[in-house]
């Protein structure tokens, strides 16, 4: 997956198109992203010893990774994700501008 946990992205499709938001959670088995303040479900919990608040409580539910893109500031746009090589580093750059994400 290019996107990791801290990006800013930019939702492509979906009820929160056009939103940025920053990335919170990566889950690469399911190639999905959670971000945060977004796509926000309401959930019903028993009170339990791990969890000792009953009631409905706000779930952070994941968004399919792509549905997002990569926010680059340089061009204020959504950027393909590239590598370069620069010494013994690998780094991520934006496609379009060569800047690093």
């Amino acid at each position: 997956m290019k996107i990791k946990k801290g990006d800013r992205v930019i939702v492509l499709s979906g009820k929160h198109r056009g939103e940025q938001s920053e990335v919170l959670t990566v889950l690469p088995a399911r190639n999905a992203v959670i971000l945060d303040s977004l796509n926000i479900a309401k959930r019903a919990t028993r009170q339990t010893r791990a969890v000792m608040q009953a009631g409905i409580i706000d779930k952070f539910m994941p968004i399919d990774a792509s549905a997002v893109a990569i926010w680059c500031s340089k061009h204020k746009g959504p950027a393909r994700v590239g590598y370069r090589i620069e010494g013994d580093t690998k780094i991520r750059v934006c496609k379009q501008c060569g800047e690093k994400l």
